[in-house]
């Protein structure tokens, strides 16, 4: 768990409120905190995909709990002004010097392989938003003149940051395919199909104790209420059974000639 040590603004974009601040490793992150204008369900989307985005080995930034003591609170009476409360909020590390993908850049990326996993993530959660949204991946520059793609910003898995019970069970057993945008590129020319296998294969590992204890390990305040924790349980554990259904799906959004077999007539 990371603590609060130093107040350094807003972020200035995104719809949760994101703010600055620098936490007792001496790092900055960007934090999501409980006031958000979406509510607690966003810090548990971004828990989530911390956990499984790093047993997945995915290009996530390190995230983590962010706790405000009421120690530190007192101390900084301009918080409550700014909306911020005693508590257990969420962080993301802030990357400096980052730029978005463009078409020159494409061919600097060097973790091209992880692509496919971080695609792979948002099909099975329903994160239709990186798709849709540009800006939810970002490229960091390396020391060998090349970067590495990170997907940042989780608020809209299980489609939405407000999701229900009933939202999870609609959207359950739903197959669709985002290639919007950049993901429409990366699927036509930069993945293969056997890209997508060895995250296939870790998944397959995660059996049904690692996914409650993770639910478990969000906080009661981000997702009071009994019923919703095990929709949540039932979403997840029903997405998994679902990965080879998905990745055929997918694969058929790939050329012949990266191993899918790309037919429109396929398509969602």
């Amino acid at each position: 768990m990371l603590l609060a040590k130093e107040y350094l603004g807003e972020v200035g974009v995104g719809a949760t409120s994101p703010l600055f601040f620098r936490a007792d490793d001496g790092y900055v992150y960007i934090v999501k905190t409980m006031t958000n204008p979406l509510g607690g369900k966003v810090l548990a989307n971004e828990y989530i995909a911390s956990l499984f985005g790093r047993m997945l080995g995915l290009p996530f930034p390190r995230s983590d709990y962010f706790y405000i003591t009421q120690e530190w609170f007192d101390q900084h009476p301009y918080l409550t002004d700014a909306g911020i409360g005693v508590g257990i909020h969420f962080a993301s590390r802030y990357l400096e010097d980052v730029k978005y993908v463009t078409n020159d850049s494409l061919s600097l990326i060097r973790n091209r392989n992880e692509i496919a996993g971080m695609i792979l993530f948002d099909h099975l959660f329903h994160n239709a938003d990186r798709a849709h949204n540009r800006k939810n991946m970002i490229l960091s520059p390396t020391d060998t003149d090349t970067y590495k793609l990170y997907g940042i910003d989780h608020s809209h898995l299980f489609r939405s940051g407000r999701w229900t019970a009933y939202s999870l069970h609609d959207w359950e057993y739903r197959i669709r395919i985002y290639d919007q945008n950049w993901y429409g590129v990366f699927f036509s020319d930069w993945i293969y199909a056997n890209d997508f296998l060895p995250y296939i294969s870790a998944i397959s590992e995660i059996d049904t104790d690692i996914i409650k204890d993770i639910l478990r390990a969000i906080p009661r305040e981000w997702i009071p209420d009994a019923t919703e924790r095990k929709a949540l349980f039932r979403f997840i554990k029903t997405r998994f059974d679902l990965v080879y259904d998905i990745y055929r799906k997918i694969c058929a959004h790939i050329p012949i000639a990266h191993g899918g077999y790309y037919s429109p007539y396929l398509s969602d």
